[in-house]
């Protein structure tokens, strides 16, 4: 079995890790940057501002700002007192991208069902809690790390709210799913709009379902 306790195993995982984040930033930036057009259109006055924007613009930043400030967490020339603000910024960002992509989900599921003031109601109760978890979840007492010579090592992590968060988003997000599935069978709508819906739905719960199950195992 793999040592995973060994300084020439946390060495290389140190290495790997450092080239995945990289290779993240790169990969967001340029999506980012080649889905810039909601920003651009925002910023020159082309497209007029509506609530729903909000949680797409804050989401998209939020997440950016994560995995820069992830590269500053991994450099190994940076000190505890200045890791320690770092990880908070990072969780916090993290969180709200987080939140506003599921946010993002919800909002068309309001769309379709805004005949019915109880599932209305039900999204608005669901994303309250959602949120409210998310801003608990970020806060500095789940979380304790110190530096090594690769980076920030995680030493405790509060396991009951982390598991809360996680957990919770899985079942936010599947609501939604669930309740735009049944949304859009009970309207009569194009074949078209109702597949891109639904495999958006579907692709958008798997990459969250396994983003959010690998930190629980």
């Amino acid at each position: 079995m793999v040592n995973w306790k060994d300084p020439e195993v946390e060495a290389r995982l140190g290495v790997i890790l450092t080239e995945l984040v990289f290779f993240v930033v790169g990969l967001y930036g340029w999506e980012y940057f080649r889905s810039f057009q909601v920003e651009w259109a925002l910023i020159r006055f082309r497209l007029s501002f509506r609530w729903p924007l909000i949680p797409y613009v804050v989401g998209r930043l939020s997440l950016l700002a994560s995995v820069i400030i992830f590269i500053t967490v991994s450099d190994s020339g940076f000190v505890w007192r200045s890791l320690w603000p770092n990880c908070q910024r990072r969780q916090f960002a993290g969180n709200v991208a987080v939140g506003c992509a599921s946010t993002n989900l919800m909002i068309r599921t309001w769309l379709i069902w805004r005949d019915s003031r109880f599932v209305l109601c039900l999204l608005s109760l669901v994303s309250v809690v959602h949120w409210t978890i998310l801003m608990i979840g970020w806060h500095p007492s789940l979380i304790d790390a110190y530096m090594t010579s690769g980076g920030c090592d995680v030493t405790y992590v509060d396991t009951p709210k982390a598991l809360t968060v996680y957990l919770y988003t899985m079942f936010y997000d599947m609501l939604v799913l669930v309740l735009t599935t049944i949304g859009l069978s009970r309207k009569r709508s194009s074949c078209t709009l109702w597949r891109r819906l639904y495999r958006q739905g579907i692709a958008y719960f798997a990459v969250t379902f396994l983003a959010n199950i690998m930190p629980l195992v």
